[in-house]
Order: structure tokens, then C-alpha cells, then sequence
């Protein structure tokens, strides 16, 4: 899965439309009350044998270290004194005044209680605050943490006794982590959420808020949630998390085994600003009404690179939306997500809507609403309209809703109920398998920007470069349909050779030679010339494409060409510049990289005094270039010379020169390539003598 390090959460915005006397009531006790939760929280009753003083944070650094393995003083300064606790880590974060900016967490189980077993109790999230885990305890930079094997466990089991399938979960934590509307520009990262219980349905409206979001509560405020696994938390409605308004960040997260006794197994957003939800996983999550993965009221987000398998909806009676149930507002916006082996008891076993949804590039299969596998088994629409629906693939298609690019062909997925033949479960393989007719099927201009950086680039204006586990998001010349781009098959590994092995960025030539070779029993003959792609921007030429043992290895190459002003129009200067190519060779994906230099000369501009020479060479703009060097200019000043074959230059001017000379020209050529540069030269005005005429050279 795709690590997103660093994040901007969006500002709270509180929403700009009256509420009834009812709603009202409703997000009060939704505000107020986790407000009050959360102080409660973090400054509990006090327990005996608890006399520490935390109100002190360490001043001599942003940020505090939390090990539940910590030996040393108990403070939070280094991973050797680090807190046992991250409630004291909140404390003391709390009281800085705004002085610790981030909280490091090492592997673990922590629980919010204090061993107190308030069910009350909460992880309580902290404006202007990051709460990284995933360390192991001891790193210095934050890229140096591993999620994957040092999980970070945020647990709301609070007697430690929770069975399979929920058993033993009554003392359990309403909430395993809160969030409230004070709450903007925090940041949890690299977590896992288990074993919240947001159980209390009582009808006074002040314990409302305690009947959702076992894993997160999140209301009204605005947190980036980043890379964490949501697991087995529980919740009348929004198993896993709830969003009441604000506009929280929820991205590269999974959502695995939660469950709602009514709506939302695993993320109920109500009335919400977010933009987008981008690279989540949903699976085998369940609701006993509607919404087995998410529900959605009043909200106008895109999903993106998100994959549903194996949630359900409706528990043997009514429910609507295996995965997906969107009411009150409008049908919601999907883009490159896949929906599989979802199943309702009721209507729509992917997605139930009161109006049409708009889909790009998705791919719906094997869905089911009690027996029925057909396109509104996908797709249940109350009342259809106008919508975008494009690029899909969509079982049992029917072309009623319109639209170009779909169809409803097998997508052929690499096994979709996993090897334990359950879908929903962590073995589930969403990936394309070769051949499928979701291949480059989809619609590049559908891709939103890179809002997140996924690939740390710092270009946040590019169309999203990487699918749900990383790969990148466009392989070919058109994106794929469904949340995972298809990658080439394991040891399918071209070997590349670029020419010019050193790039000027001033030259002119007209092409980038690339010769590529591939394993047996592969024949560059075959590679599908169209399907090349340099740095996944850059086409290959038509032609010239011949192949060759160029380089005498005895293995065929198959020499391309690139156009070098696009080439250079993406690279960056460098000494070892990794240039990657792409494509496909008899219905198989493959890529290979060489590193070349890439050089930027410069002559600049140049300045001189009458009656005083002036002396360079240009011979640097040679660099790069092979084979016999001339050299050339042009509009060079009267009485200058340059020597073709050694690129000196030189020249005395005269008092009477004086002036600007603009648009002066170098050249050096081997008669293939050229490389070209204008610059300035200035003949400085002396007070001791007046120009008999002033010439301006353009």
C-alpha cells in the first residue's frame, strides 16, 4: 500500500446551511459531548499509585516518544525515557501550549482506559498535533519507521478477553479514538484501530454520540487519518469510523472485519466537506441494514483507487447496499474502484442510491442481491437521472444508462476470494490478470489531481500517479479500469540502453536512441512499439524501429527512438539521471531503466571594457557531444574571431563598440547534434569617453 508521510489537512469549515431544531439537538450532542469525552479522556479521575506530575512537557524538542516497553524516566524526551502511555504523551501536548508538534509511538498495544475500564475513556486527537506509530523505538527520521512490521496497536479491548466474532466485547471502549470540531491540522499516521464498541443506543439524545464510530469518532473536526488499518471495532452505525461533519483526510487506509448492528459497517459520513477519500481498502465488513462498508448522507466526495470485497448488508433480512448505500444528497462520485463478491439482502449488492451515481473507469463483478448477479444487482438506482458513467466494466451491461467505454466483459481478476476462497479477507486479489479487457480501457482525463503527493514529488497539479499498492497509475498510454493498474509479471525485466549517454539540455538534436533487449522466450520483434512510454510521459517514435545485435552481445535489440525536446522538457540535471521505459510485448507488460548525466552548460552573459579583450571558449557546449567538434557563430561583434576547431573566442573592443550586444550565438556540432546557446555581451560606457554611435544587436 501506498505510504503517504506528509500531509496538509484541510481547515474546519463549519457548515453554511440552517439545521431544523432537531438536527440541532443532534450536533450538539455530537460537538459538546465528545468535547467534554475527550477532556474526561485525557484528564481522568485519578488513579491510585498514578502520582506523577505530567504537566511539564519536554522543552527541548517538538516532539515526544511513547514506548510501552520503556524502561527509562518516564518523560517523553528520547525513545530510551519515552512514556509508557500515550495519554501522557497527550497530556503533556495538551499543556505545551502548542510547543510539541508530533508524537512518535513505537510498536504496541495501548489502550485509552488508564486500567481504569472507563468505556469512556478515548485517544483523543489534538489540533496542530501528528501522532505517528509504526517505530520500532530508537529511529531518527520518520522514514526509517516500518508500519507493516512494527504495528502500532490502538485498542479498545479493555479487558483484554474479546472472542471471534465479537464475543466479550461489552466492557469495550465507545470509542477508540475521538476527534471534535476544535480538532484541525492533526494527523494520525501508521496505526491500528481494533475492538472499539460504540454499542449505547439510548434514546436520550445526550449518549447519542455514543452509538457510532467504534474505531474513530470524528465530529465536526478536521484530521488527516493516514495509513491506518481499522479492524474488528464495532458500532450501532459506523463500525469502523464516523464523520460528522468537518472535513477530515481519511487516505491509504483499511477497513477489514467491522461491523454496525444497523448502518455502515465500516464509515459513516454524515454531511462532511472532504474532497476526496483516495486509496482505501474495504473488506468483509457488515451491517445488519444498509451500507455494509460505507454509508453516505449528504455528501458530495469522490472515492478513488478504493477496492470493496466481501461486505454485506442485511443479515438474512431487508438491507440495501452490500458495500455502498448513498442517501440525501447526491449519488456520489467513483473513480477507478473496484467492487467484488459484495452481497445485500435487499437491493444493490455494490452500491444502493437514491440518484445516480456518477462512475469512470471502475469495474463492478460478482455482486449479488440475494440471487440476482445482474446490473442492478451491481448498481440499484431509486431514481435515475443524468450522471456521468464512463469507461466501466459492469456485469450484465446493459447500455440503458448511457455512456461510452463500458461494457460488460469478464474482467478477469486474479482471484478475487483469495486462495481461502472467502472474500473479504486479507488473501483477496482484486489485480488484473493478463489479458483482461480492463487493460488501458479506462479514461485518463478522469484521473483527479495528485491532491496527496502520492509519489512525494510535490506536484499536487498532476492527474494521481499511483494505484492502490503503489504501481503506477498509468503503465501504458491509457489508464486501466479498477483500483490496481496492471503490472508486468515477476522477471519480465528489459534491459535498457539510452544514447546519448550524457544529455545536454541546449542541444538540438532530434532524438533519444533506445535499445532495448528482453528475456527468453521473448523476441523484441514482437513488442508493440506504440506501448513505449519514457518515464511514463515520453511515446516512442513510429519509426525508426529495426532490430539488431547492436551491441554485439549476441542477444537482438530493438532499437527506438525518442523525441529529444519532450525528453528534455522532463529531466532535471544530474549526474545519474534514472530513465525508465515501458511497454508491452505480446500482451505482456515489462519496463527496464538506465541512468544516463544530464548536463545544463552555460556560457552567461559576458562584460568588457574598451581597449580591453575579451577571451573565452566555448567548448563547454561541446559536452555530450561525440565524433569531430566544429565550432560556429553568429551576429558576433566586428573584429571578434572564433577558432572552429578549439571554440576560442575572442575580442578588443573599441571605445566607439560601446554598447549592448544582444542575441550574440555559439554553436558546436559533430554534424548530427547541435547545441546552441544566445547570450549578452556588454561594452562597458567609460566617463572618459563618449560613444561616436550607440548599437543596440538583437
Amino acid at each position: 500500500m501506498v505510504r503517504l508521510e506528509v500531509l496538509s489537512p484541510r481547515t474546519c469549515e463549519w457548515p453554511a446551511q440552517e439545521r431544523t431544531a432537531t438536527m440541532s439537538r443532534r450536533y450538539y450532542a455530537d460537538l459538546i459531548l465528545p468535547s467534554l469525552l475527550c477532556v474526561l479522556a485525557i484528564f481522568p479521575r485519578p488513579v491510585v499509585g498514578a502520582g506523577r506530575d505530567l504537566a511539564r512537557a519536554p522543552s527541548a524538542s517538538l516532539r515526544l516518544f511513547v514506548d510501552a516497553d520503556a524502561t527509562g524516566a518516564n518523560s517523553g524526551a528520547t525513545w530510551t525515557d519515552a512514556y509508557r502511555d500515550l495519554q501522557d504523551a497527550l497530556v503533556a501536548a495538551r499543556r505545551s501550549g502548542g510547543t510539541i508538534r508530533e508524537i512518535w509511538v513505537a510498536a504496541g498495544t495501548y489502550r485509552p482506559d488508564r486500567r481504569t475500564g472507563n468505556r469512556t475513556a478515548s485517544f483523543c486527537l489534538l489540533s496542530g498535533v501528528a501522532i505517528y506509530g509504526g517505530f520500532a523505538g530508537g529511529e531518527t527520521h520518520l522514514a526509517q519507521r516500518n508500519i507493516e512490521t512494527n504495528e502500532t496497536l490502538l485498542s479498545g479491548d479493555l479487558a483484554g478477553n474479546d472472542g471471534p466474532g465479537f464475543t466479550n466485547n461489552g466492557e469495550n471502549s465507545y470509542h477508540v479514538v475521538m476527534s471534535t470540531g476544535t480538532v484541525t491540522r492533526a494527523v494520525l499516521d501508521g496505526f491500528t484501530i481494533a475492538s472499539g464498541n460504540a454499542n449505547d443506543e439510548s434514546s436520550a439524545w445526550w449518549m447519542y454520540a455514543h452509538g457510532f464510530g467504534g474505531g474513530l469518532l470524528n465530529s465536526h473536526g478536521s484530521p488527516s487519518v493516514v495509513n491506518v488499518t481499522f479492524r474488528h471495532n464495532a458500532a450501532a452505525k459506523g463500525g469502523g469510523m464516523c464523520n460528522w461533519g468537518g472535513a477530515p483526510v481519511v487516505a491509504n487506509c483499511t477497513f477489514i472485519g467491522n461491523a454496525a448492528l444497523r448502518h455502515a459497517g465500516a464509515l459513516l459520513n454524515e454531511g462532511t466537506d472532504t474532497e476526496f477519500f483516495c486509496n482505501l481498502k474495504f473488506f468483509g465488513n457488515t451491517a445488519g441494514s444498509i451500507g455494509g462498508a460505507i454509508w453516505n448522507s449528504e455528501i458530495s466526495a469522490a472515492f478513488v483507487n478504493c477496492a470493496f470485497s466481501g461486505n454485506t448488508a442485511g443479515g438474512g433480512g431487508w438491507g440495501g447496499g452490500g458495500a455502498v448505500w448513498n442517501v440525501a444528497g447526491d449519488g456520489g462520485t467513483w473513480i477507478n474502484c473496484t467492487f467484488s463478491g459484495n452481497e445485500v439482502f435487499g437491493l444493490g449488492g455494490a452500491i444502493l442510491t437514491d440518484f445516480m451515481p456518477n462512475l469512470v473507469n471502475c469495474i463492478f463483478w460478482n455482486n449479488h442481491d440475494g440471487n440476482n448477479a445482474g446490473e442492478t444487482a451491481q448498481i440499484h438506482v431509486y431514481i435515475p437521472g443524468a450522471a456521468v458513467i464512463e469507461h466501466n466494466c459492469i456485469q450484465g451491461w446493459t447500455g440503458a444508462w448511457g455512456g461510452s467505454g463500458n461494457f460488460g466483459l469478464d474482467p478477469r481478476l486474479a482471484d478475487a476470494d483469495g486462495p481461502d476462497g472467502v472474500a473479504g479477507t486479507f488473501d483477496d486479489d482484486l489485480r488484473l490478470r493478463p489479458g483482461s479487457p480492463c487493460q488501458d480501457a479506462g479514461d485518463n482525463a478522469a484521473l483527479p489531481r495528485d491532491g496527496f503527493d502520492l509519489d512525494g514529488d510535490g506536484d499536487t497539479t498532476e492527474p494521481i500517479p499511483l494505484d492502490l499498492v503503489g504501481n503506477p497509475r498509468t503503465v501504458n498510454r491509457t489508464v486501466d479500469m479498477g483500483a490496481y493498474e496492471y503490472a508486468p509479471p515477476a522477471g519480465l525485466h528489459a534491459h535498457i540502453r539510452i544514447l546519448p549517454r550524457t544529455l545536454n539540455l541546449k542541444s538540438r538534436g532530434r532524438w533519444i536512441t533506445c535499445y532495448i533487449e528482453l528475456p527468453e522466450p521473448h523476441n523484441v520483434g514482437d513488442i508493440d512499439v506504440g506501448s513505449l512510454l519514457l518515464n511514463d510521459r515520453v511515446h516512442a517514435a513510429a519509426r525508426p524501429a529495426t532490430v539488431g545485435d547492436y551491441d554485439g552481445d549476441g542477444i537482438p535489440d530493438l532499437m527506438v527512438k525518442f523525441p529529444r525536446h519532450e525528453v528534455i522538457a522532463i529531466l532535471g540535471v544530474g549526474e545519474r539521471v534514472e530513465i525508465t521505459i515501458t511497454g508491452q510485448v505480446a500482451g505482456n507488460a515489462f519496463q527496464g531503466s538506465d541512468l544516463i548525466r544530464v548536463i545544463n552548460p552555460g556560457l552567461g552573459p559576458k562584460s568588457v571594457a574598451p581597449g580591453q579583450r575579451l577571451e573565452f571558449s566555448i567548448a563547454c557546449l561541446a559536452e555530450g557531444l561525440t565524433g569531430r567538434i566544429s565550432y560556429s557563430g553568429e551576429n558576433l561583434p566586428a573584429g571578434s574571431t572564433l577558432d572552429a576547431r578549439t571554440g576560442q573566442f575572442s575580442w578588443t573592443p573599441t571605445p566607439e563598440q560601446a554598447g549592448v550586444y544582444q542575441g550574440v550565438v555559439f554553436q558546436a556540432t559533430n554534424g548530427l547534434d547541435e547545441v546552441v546557446e544566445s547570450i549578452t555581451i556588454t561594452v562597458e560606457i567609460t566617463t572618459n569617453v563618449r560613444p561616436a554611435t550607440w548599437t543596440l544587436y538583437r
